[in-house]
């Protein structure tokens, strides 16, 4: 079915290939509903590995751990804190993302849904220069 949808993607307007693609793919949904459908537009001189730590960042995707053992704990390879959402911790309360969260202070993240909410917002709005120096210096968990 996505085969068929990009085949035909030239053909189609822009609410039909959208509805396309859902069809096709539910995570494309979900992607494309986190991002907006605003593409992510990184300078071709940086590493090949950011835009993979940017994506991440911007979908959220669990880590390893957090698919094979949703209850398990794991430390910061930065802060040595431990957590069970190692990701939404490195975005919300490590020390080495603080750029990231500059002029966005007691933003609410006492639920695993509100710390979802809260970070996708940070990364929407963060630089991308930013977030580029981030995750070059500091790779997001895996």
């Amino acid at each position: 079915m996505l085969q068929i949808c990009k085949r035909n993607a030239h053909l189609l307007s822009q609410q039909k290939l959208k509805e396309c693609i859902s069809a096709a793919s539910p995570s494309t949904t979900s992607d494309a509903n986190t991002t907006q459908y605003q593409s992510l537009t990184v300078p071709r001189t940086i590493p090949t590995q950011v835009p993979t730590h940017l994506h991440r960042l911007r979908l959220g995707y669990k880590c390893k751990g957090q698919i094979l053992n949703p209850t398990s704990e794991k430390s910061c390879s930065y802060c040595d804190v431990i957590t069970i959402l190692p990701l939404l911790h490195y975005i919300l309360d490590c020390h080495v993302t603080v750029s990231i969260r500059q002029g966005h202070h007691d933003l609410p993240h006492h639920t695993a849904f509100e710390a979802s909410v809260t970070a996708s917002h940070l990364i929407s709005k963060a630089p991308i220069t930013t977030l580029v120096k981030v995750v070059t210096a500091y790779h997001p968990p895996r």
